[in-house]
C-alpha cells in the first residue's frame, strides 16, 4: 500500500513551479516496506516529505513523466482489482505538525487504523478522495465511532477482537503471543503492587513500553519486539529507589521470578520452531535470558532476593535442577581472561549497549562501561609494573648463565618477524575501519541518518569494497599464522602465502 502526504505550508509558491517525479522504497515505523511515487520540487524536498511521514528511506530515484504515469496507472489497476480505495485525510504527527494527504485502504476504517498504527497520527478528517459535501460532513461522526472502536480493539482480550485482528494474530504462534502477554501481565502487576520502587520517569517509560508491546505483540517484526521486551525487562529489574522502600518485606522477588525463568521451564522454547517467525521470537527470549537472567557478575534487586531461603521455598525440585544445570553451563561458557581482566571485545560490547540504550538505562550502562574500562586499565598497568620489576632479576640470571657457559658466535640469520608484525598491525587497523564502515552503512538503513539511499545500496553491493574487505581479512589471518607458527620457516611461509592468496584469487574469479 502507498501513502502520499504533504505539509500544509508554502502551497501557493509550489504550485507555480514544475515538480519532479520520484519513485521510492522506504520503511514505516513498524519496519513495513512500502513502495510508491511522489512529486516534489527537488530531491531534498522529496526526502523531507518522506521523513515528515515518519518513513525511513531505503532508495529514492528520479523518474520520467512517462514512468510516473505508468506507475500511477498500474497502481490504479491493482487497487481496483483488490477493491482498494483512496481516502483523503487531515492529521497531525507527534510534533503537532499539520499533515494532509491520501492513503489507500479497503475501507475508511482500515485507512483510519493504518494512520493510527503505522504512522501514529492524530486524525481530524478522513473521507473518500472524491467525496461530496454530504459525505464530508458525515465523516466527522464516523471518526468518533472509529476512535471508540479502535480503543476497544486495543484493550480487548483475544476473544473480543475483530475478525481482522484474529486473522492477523493467527499467522503467529499463539503460544509465543501468550508468553508476551505474560510479560505484560507480570509487569503491570509489579507496577501496581511495587510502584514505590521506581522513579516517576521509570514508571512513565514502563507504561509507554507496555503500550507499545501490546500494539506490536502480534506483528512479525521480531527485532522490534525483542528490543522493546529487553528494555522493559531491564527497567523492572533495576528499580531506582530501593533504599526508600523495604524490599525484603514485599513479594517483589516472587512477583518477578516467573519472568526470569520463563524460557527455561517452558517447552515452547525448548522445541524446534514450527515456522520462521516462531524461530525468530524464540531467539528473542533466549537473548533476553542471557542479558538479564543468567549473566555472571551482574546482580539486581531480584537476584539478591532470590539468594537464601526465599528461592529454596518457592522453586520446585525440577525448577531448581534446571536452574543449576543452566548456571553450570553458563559458568563454563562465560568469557574469561587472565587475572579477571576484561577483554577488549567485552568493552566494545558494553560500549555498543551504552550507545543503543534509552534515556533512563543510559546512566546505568555508562557506570558499567566506566567500571569495565578501569578494570582493564588497572590490569594493564599492573602487567607493566611486573615486567619492569622482573627485569633486574632476569638480567642477573642472564649474567650468571653467560659466566657458566662459553659464548658461541651467533648465527647470522635474517629475522623479519618485526616487519610482519607491523604489517599485520596495519592490516588489522584497515580491516577494523572497513568493518566499522559496513556497520555505519547498515545503521543508516535502519535509523536513516541522512545518507542517500542510492549511496547506501551501492556501498553494500560494491564488488570493490567487498573484495578489499575479504583481502584484508585473509591477509590478517595469513600474517597471524605466519607470526605464530612459521617465524623461521621460509618454505612454510612461502607455501602459506601462495596458498592463501591463491585461494583469494580463486574466490574472486569464481564467485
Amino acid at each position: 500500500m502507498i501513502i502520499h502526504a504533504k505539509i500544509n505550508q508554502n502551497e501557493d509558491t509550489n504550485k507555480s513551479q514544475t515538480k519532479m517525479k520520484f519513485k521510492y522504497t522506504a520503511l514505516t515505523q513498524n519496519s513495513q516496506k512500502v513502495d510508491g511515487a511522489l512529486e516534489a520540487l527537488s530531491l531534498n524536498d522529496a526526502q523531507e516529505e518522506l521523513h515528515k511521514m515518519q518513513l525511513s528511506i531505503i532508495a529514492i530515484d528520479e523518474i520520467s513523466e512517462e514512468e510516473y504515469r505508468s506507475k500511477k496507472t498500474t497502481e490504479e489497476k491493482s487497487k481496483k482489482q483488490e477493491g482498494i480505495q483512496t481516502f483523503f485525510f487531515r492529521a497531525s504527527d507527534h510534533d503537532k505538525k499539520s499533515i494532509e494527504g491520501t492513503i489507500d485502504a479497503k475501507n475508511d476504517y482500515e485507512a483510519y487504523k493504518r494512520l493510527k498504527t503505522e504512522y501514529q497520527f492524530n486524525v481530524f478528517a478522513l473521507y473518500p478522495e472524491k467525496a461530496n459535501e454530504a459525505e464530508i460532513k458525515g465523516s466527522e461522526q464516523k471518526l468518533i465511532l472509529f476512535e471508540k472502536q479502535f480503543k476497544e480493539e486495543k484493550t480487548a482480550t483475544p476473544r473480543e477482537k475483530t475478525e481482522y485482528m484474529e486473522k492477523e494474530e493467527s499467522e503467529n504462534n499463539p503460544a509465543l503471543v501468550s508468553e508476551i502477554d505474560k510479560i505484560i501481565e507480570i509487569t503491570k502487576k509489579i507496577i501496581s503492587t511495587h510502584g514505590l520502587l521506581f522513579s516517576a520517569e521509570q514508571m512513565n517509560e514502563m507504561k509507554r513500553k507496555i503500550d507499545e508491546l501490546e500494539r506490536i505483540r502480534t506483528s512479525n517484526n521480531a527485532k522490534h519486539i525483542a528490543e522493546v521486551s529487553r528494555t522493559l525487562l531491564e527497567l523492572i529489574q533495576n528499580p531506582k529507589n530501593p533504599e526508600e522502600y523495604d524490599v525484603s518485606k514485599t513479594s517483589y522477588a516472587n512477583d518477578i521470578a516467573p519472568i526470569e525463568e520463563m524460557d527455561t521451564g517452558n517447552d515452547i522454547f525448548q522445541q524446534p520452531p514450527a515456522n520462521e517467525k516462531a524461530g525468530q521470537i524464540k531467539g528473542i527470549f533466549n537473548r533476553i535470558k542471557k542479558q538479564f537472567g543468567l549473566l555472571k557478575g551482574r546482580q539486581t534487586i531480584s537476584s539478591l532476593q532470590h539468594e537464601g531461603t526465599v528461592l529454596a521455598q518457592k522453586l520446585s525440585k525440577e525448577q531448581a535442577g534446571i536452574k543449576a544445570v543452566i548456571e553450570e553451563l553458563d559458568t563454563k561458557n562465560a568469557p574469561t581472561s587472565s587475572g579477571g581482566s576484561p577483554k577488549w571485545i567485552e568493552i566494545l560490547k558494553k560500549l555498543r549497549s551504552y550507545l543503543s540504550a534509552g534515556k533512563i538505562i543510559k546512566s546505568k550502562r555508562k557506570e558499567e562501561l566506566i567500571q569495565l574500562w578501569k578494570q582493564w586499565r588497572e590490569k594493564k598497568t599492573l602487567g607493566i609494573n611486573l615486567k619492569e620489576s622482573d627485569t633486574p632479576l632476569r638480567e642477573e640470571t642472564g649474567q650468571k648463565a653467560e659466566q657458566e657457559t662459553p659464548q658461541r658466535p651467533p648465527k647470522k640469520r635474517h629475522d623479519f618477524t618485526e616487519f610482519f608484525v607491523e604489517v599485520d598491525s596495519f592490516v588489522s587497523w584497515l580491516l577494523f575501519f572497513y568493518i566499522i564502515y559496513f556497520f555505519l552503512v547498515d545503521f543508516s538503513i535502519e535509523k536513516n541518518i541522512g545518507l542517500p539511499g542510492t549511496f547506501v545500496l551501492k556501498t553494500l553491493e560494491s564488488p570493490l569494497i567487498i573484495n578489499i574487505t575479504l583481502f584484508l581479512l585473509l591477509s590478517h589471518l595469513i600474517l597471524k599464522i605466519k607470526n605464530r607458527s612459521f617465524r623461521q620457516n621460509f618454505i612454510g611461509s612461502l607455501f602459506l602465502f601462495f596458498f592463501g592468496y591463491g585461494l583469494f584469487v580463486l574466490l574472486i574469479f569464481n564467485f
